[in-house]
């Protein structure tokens, strides 16, 4: 029997010798003792604890101190770090400090500028010295099969078939780069898929897949669903998928505000009523689904205002940008009205929308909006002051009040152009004003 001193060196003498669980490497100086066992010093970082990034706000592993070109130093994640600090060499695209411009502005790195190019280790194909010694397709295609051979014993032994074929075929469609960043996000849903069949000891159906994972889920992965299709594992059915899609929306009204909330007794009550329609076969799923969602939008914004019972005036809001509406929420006043008594009346509000002019001058709107594009690269200016602004100045329409303006609702089209959907009309809008600026 060892002592317990010994018993502790022979442990770790062992662990030298096992390999790193997460690239196969069995020769390696520094190293990392995790639950599944050691790591190589080059892994580690796909094991530490998530921290949050002080730009993006998002928790991810690669966020530590960063030294800024302005001598302070900040908690950023490598994206935001780069984005920041750093420019994209336009030979071999990795970020780097600033060291030279060409005569068309195109940065490039010191090795890129110093240093003869070199040929890839594993193909042979010239690249730039940045770039290191392997070139980006097979660094990729090294990447995906690390990631592969980690991934692919976790599941079943069909699943892992399916697995390794609809990698190659994401390879196909999407190429080397695309899928050996994105197949850990999809392994998800094939992971969530073996451990359902596992549950039913079979192999799930599109029905089962809806039932216990949702319709929004299989679209979130579309790109394995279309693939489960095509290889015939799965038959889609378009009236299973809508039908769930439905259930799933209602759902989500319903949980929306807290269940002992004004407005969460409010939606399910009117859903109630709705299902008794549904019982009598007057009425339909997506009826009712088309039914609440105006009510929801509705209530949405009487919260946004900070009120605790529907209003008059954000009706009116609600109609002038949504006008489409009307037909679909006359049930839910009617029911706010017969149920608790409210006075809201849609007769009082005109079908006609019309554009009324700004109030101030061109010349106020036009320094107001560059003030707030000023202001805006300082300090986060509210959605409805910034909007309200823009149009008024870009388009010469007043916004009535109580018509909610966020920068979620913006719209993209295919030329690229931004714009907001209200009254039947799109406003167009700069592209500055699209994105929240982080602190």
């Amino acid at each position: 029997m060892f002592p317990v001193k010994d018993s502790a060196m022979l442990k770790k003498r062992i662990a030298k010798d096992v390999p790193c669980i997460r690239c196969g490497k069995k020769k390696y100086k520094n190293r990392k003792n995790t639950e599944l066992g050691p790591v190589c010093n080059s892994c580690s970082i796909y094991f530490r604890e998530p921290k949050k990034c002080s730009s993006c706000e998002t928790k991810k592993r690669d966020v530590s101190n960063r030294n800024l070109n302005n001598g302070s130093t900040a908690v950023l994640c490598q994206s935001c770090y780069g984005r920041s600090e750093q420019v994209a060499c336009s030979l071999c695209t990795r970020r780097q400090h600033e060291f030279f411009y060409d005569l068309s502005r195109k940065h490039i790195c010191k090795n890129c500028l110093t240093l003869p190019p070199r040929y890839c280790k594993y193909c042979s194909v010239e690249i730039p010295a940045g770039s290191g010694h392997i070139c980006r397709d097979c660094s990729f295609s090294r990447t995906l099969q690390r990631r592969m051979n980690y991934l692919s014993p976790l599941l079943n032994g069909e699943f892992q078939r399916i697995f390794n074929e609809f990698s190659q075929w994401l390879i196909a469609r999407k190429g080397i780069n695309y899928t050996a960043i994105k197949i850990g996000y999809y392994f998800q849903f094939i992971h969530e898929l073996n451990d359902l069949a596992n549950s039913l000891t079979t192999f799930p159906t599109y029905t089962d897949i809806v039932n216990r994972l949702s319709v929004a889920r299989t679209r979130q992965f579309l790109l394995v669903t279309v693939f489960l299709s095509e290889i015939k594992v799965i038959k889609i059915d378009s009236k299973i998928r809508d039908e769930f899609s439905n259930l799933d929306m209602i759902d989500r009204y319903l949980n929306y505000f807290k269940q002992n909330s004004n407005f969460g007794r409010m939606i399910n009550r009117y859903y109630n009523q709705l299902e008794l329609k549904l019982k009598d076969g007057r009425t339909s799923i997506r009826s009712i689904r088309l039914a609440l969602t105006p009510a929801m939008n509705f209530l949405k914004n009487c919260v946004h205002y900070s009120l605790n019972k529907p209003s008059q005036d954000v009706l009116r809001g609600f109609l002038w940008a949504s006008p489409g509406q009307r037909a679909a929420i006359t049930g839910f006043i009617n029911f706010l009205n017969n149920s608790y008594g409210n006075d809201i009346s849609l007769d009082s509000i005109p079908k006609t929308i019309t554009f009324e002019r700004p109030y101030l001058s061109t010349k106020m709107l036009k320094q107001r909006f560059i003030d707030i594009l000023r202001e805006s690269k300082v300090r986060e200016i509210p959605d409805e002051q910034l909007l309200r602004t823009s149009i008024a100045y870009l388009h010469g329409v007043e916004i009535p009040e109580f018509v909610r303006l966020s920068r979620h609702d913006i719209l993209k089209n295919k030329t690229g152009e931004y714009y907001l959907r209200l009254a039947n009309e799109n406003f167009y809008i700069i592209q500055p004003l699209t994105h929240k600026k982080h602190p």
